[in-house]
């Protein structure tokens, strides 16, 4: 008897633990956002005026930049934690980052923003002349309120932008190991070598203009900054990324390009020709990683057919 009601114990506890898988991986795949239906997204997403990405045309006069915004100086610390710490933030593929660096502004007056982390998107989110890029890296910098304090500035003259971003976008079409993809090392996590970031500001031709954050609630008061130049790797770089993204948004994480509105796009530049020809980019629709993405589904049907056989059996 005691034999017997151990046996039928242990089943109870396996269904317990069966639902409670199925229960998790079906909340984890409702929390994914949802890149099919952007329109579908609330708030500032759907109704702003001043959204991001945009796209950067070849058919329009872009203005000679802004007098009242210029890349002053940075300062980026090499990056050496041994793990590096990706993970999905607010639907975000992001690595965290704290004191490791920061950017001096100068617009009506001299402000000092923060990194505070990396965010990838698989394929790019602006495009050039309509096209994407493989992949956009995007540096994520708050405004230190601090640092105005600490020069006795007590009004903030732009108090509305919080947020500076500085974007690069990449092609996959290299043929040698690009040295930063590489040392990030994507498909086992661990730095191969200590990263720095300085490469990606300091002395780059950008474009400028005011827009939002790509992911809800869509906030519009964010400066961005797109290098006008590409980085390059790897097809093989690509799809170690690709299998880290795609296996979450099968399809990619990038936000479509929204209306421009009337916004101005500067150019920081005097010689600014126009675009080259740009190579298109390569689509990673690999069926090994969409079948990989496909186990998460797998695992919810299994659970559940687990859940509910134990359920009769007992019975």
């Amino acid at each position: 008897m005691k034999l017997n009601f151990l046996k039928l114990f242990e089943k109870y506890i396996i269904s317990l633990i069966s639902l409670f898988l199925f229960l998790t991986l079906k909340a984890f795949k409702c929390q994914i956002l949802d890149y099919k239906h952007i329109s579908n997204w609330n708030s500032l997403c759907s109704t702003g005026q001043s959204q991001s990405p945009i796209n950067f045309p070849s058919d329009i006069s872009f203005f000679p930049l802004n007098p009242n915004f210029q890349i002053v100086s940075s300062s980026y610390k090499d990056i050496t934690n041994t793990f590096v710490d990706f993970y999905f933030d607010e639907n975000k593929f992001v690595m965290k980052l704290n004191n490791t660096g920061y950017v001096k502004i100068k617009k009506k007056i001299e402000y000092l923003y923060n990194l505070k982390e990396i965010i990838f998107h698989m394929r790019s989110e602006h495009t050039f002349d309509t096209q994407n890029a493989d992949l956009e890296m995007q540096l994520v910098h708050e405004k230190d309120q601090n640092y105005l304090l600490n020069r006795n500035i007590l009004i903030d003259s732009d108090s509305f932008n919080q947020i500076l971003v500085i974007s690069t976008l990449f092609r996959a079409t290299a043929k040698v190991n690009n040295t930063f993809i590489q040392n990030l090392n994507f498909k086992n996590r661990v730095l191969l070598n200590p990263l720095s970031l300085n490469a990606f500001v300091q002395n780059i031709s950008y474009f400028y203009y005011t827009g939002s954050l790509t992911t809800p609630g869509c906030e519009e008061n964010v400066d961005w900054v797109v290098n006008m130049n590409f980085g390059f790797m790897t097809p093989a770089q690509l799809m170690d990324i690709a299998y880290f993204i795609n296996y979450i948004f099968i399809e990619g994480n990038n936000r479509s390009v929204q209306p421009l509105n009337g916004r101005t796009i500067y150019v920081s530049t005097k010689n600014f020709k126009g675009f080259n020809q740009l190579p298109l980019p390569i689509v990673c629709s690999l069926a090994s990683i969409s079948s990989d993405n496909s186990m998460i589904r797998i695992a919810l049907n299994i659970s559940l057919i687990i859940w509910l056989i134990t359920l009769i059996i007992i019975m």
